[in-house]
């Protein structure tokens, strides 16, 4: 959910290759709501790599022109919520000093490890073995080595604009691929594919094959100012290409899906209207569907999911506001100031430049959702559907809930009821100002939301 977010304040989205791009666009979901440019470059990093003076300088000032440079930069294995730490860098401990016994006095296997790890590592029990320079920034140390050696980590890409020899040391190839999969074969990418330090060291003394096809796929924008091509992509606006749908964007914002039961529900509604001509997204809180989160595999693959993420952003007076219009509803020039203003707020927060055409709040009950809702572009549906009148009648704290969601001045265009609704006084004393639109329980479908 952040990283969503972080493409959705964006006003440029820049790729490599358009084998990132389509990656990025279809697995966060943001193809038919990013609203910015997406801009096909070299990234600006990898100038670094071009620089012919910067290899000269560094291997000149540590007294490197003779050695044969060598770097290491695996992929972290780990997981955040397992630590798991000890077990790894006890296991690059082990190779590590495999790779130490076998080098030659003219190479220097330079490594470049996870912060989670790297620093678990003593490198003053090595000869040959030493960490990345400090001193330099760590592109432009790349630039000075003569070889990469990786596994399944990303670096592959940007070293490859280089040309030099790439190696895959693939040492727990089955594991890693059973547990996290790739969306590359390592077989189909040209680079040598060892899983022993006896073969490392043996490639390392071999000449470099050259991979002219995964450069030609991955590499084709870079160049050594890529830099200057995304400042004037930046400051000139001259879009390249627009990530861009003629369909319908629609929002389904699902509440109470801490409970199992009505997340799956939920999850089973907005699966029937999969597949047509528009684009549909379902909408919660992070922390809300926590414990739930496997559901989100019975979700048809053609409706996007966005998981609102973040700390609340709050001035004193607004809390102030928000508490009078929560508890006691009371609706003032200040109350609709500041939560007019905290709502536009909640807004750019969770969706950034995204707008969808039609705002869905889907079996909610909670009125500060249903006015930072309102507070959206598009056209707005509040459903009821589910309302019960001997609860509403009988249970004190729920005739609250609902009489302020109605009364609030949300902002929603419509409020879809049923029939247990409309013999209710709130009905009577509101539909002259509110806008109703009244289902019957028996032809009630979450495809009637859509068409209100």
């Amino acid at each position: 959910g952040n990283v969503q977010r972080n493409f959705f304040i964006s006003d440029i989205l820049l790729y490599q290759n358009e084998f990132s791009r389509d990656i990025f666009l279809d697995d966060y979901m943001i193809r038919n709501i990013y609203q910015g440019r997406v801009l096909l470059s070299g990234y600006p990093r990898n100038g670094a790599l071009y620089n012919g003076e910067m290899y000269d300088k560094i291997r000149r000032e540590n007294g490197l022109e003779d050695m044969q440079l060598i770097a290491y930069m695996p992929t972290w294995r780990g997981v955040l919520h397992e630590n798991n730490f000890d077990e790894q860098v006890k296991e690059i401990y082990r190779y590590l000093t495999q790779i130490d016994s076998l080098l030659d006095d003219h190479q220097i296997f330079y490594v470049k490890l996870h912060p989670f790890v790297g620093t678990g590592i003593d490198y003053s029990a090595f000869r040959h073995v030493r960490p990345f320079i400090s001193a330099y920034d760590t592109y432009d140390f790349l630039n000075a080595t003569d070889m990469l050696v990786t596994d399944y980590s990303s670096i592959m890409f940007d070293y490859a604009v280089t040309g030099k020899k790439i190696i895959l040391f693939a040492y727990d190839r089955e594991e890693y691929l059973s547990s996290r999969g790739m969306y590359l074969d390592l077989n189909d990418v040209e680079f040598p594919v060892v899983e022993t330090v006896e073969e490392l060291v043996e490639e390392f003394r071999k000449p470099n094959g050259g991979y002219p096809k995964f450069r030609e796929r991955f590499c084709c924008y870079d160049s050594a100012d890529s830099s200057r091509k995304a400042v004037t992509a930046l400051l000139e606006k001259k879009p390249e290409e627009t990530a861009e749908t003629e369909n319908t964007n629609i929002l389904f914002y699902l509440d109470r899906i801490h409970d199992r039961k009505q997340f799956q529900k939920a999850i089973t509604d907005v699966n029937e209207m999969a597949g047509g001509d528009a684009n549909y997204y379902i909408c919660f809180r992070a922390d809300a569907a926590k414990k739930n989160t496997d559901l989100l595999e019975k979700l048809d693959p053609r409706i996007g999911y966005i998981p609102l993420q973040g700390k609340e952003d709050i001035l004193k007076m607004e809390y102030l506001a928000r508490w009078m219009y929560l508890q006691p509803g009371w609706i003032n020039g200040f109350t609709r100031s500041k939560m007019n203003k905290l709502s536009k707020r909640y807004v750019k927060q969770f969706f950034g430049n995204v707008k969808f055409d039609r705002i869905i709040y889907y079996q909610g009950n909670s009125l500060m959702n249903l006015k930072w809702l309102g507070a959206m572009e598009g056209r707005k549906v509040c459903s009821l559907m589910n309302f019960s009148k001997s609860q509403f009648d009988e249970d004190q704290g729920y005739r609250s809930q609902v009489t302020k969601m109605i009364k609030g001045e949300s902002g929603f265009d419509v409020f879809c009821i049923n029939e247990e609704f409309r013999e209710t006084a709130l009905y009577q004393s509101t539909r002259s100002k509110i806008s109703y639109q009244m289902i019957p329980k028996n032809q009630y479908h979450i495809s009637k939301l859509v068409e209100v």
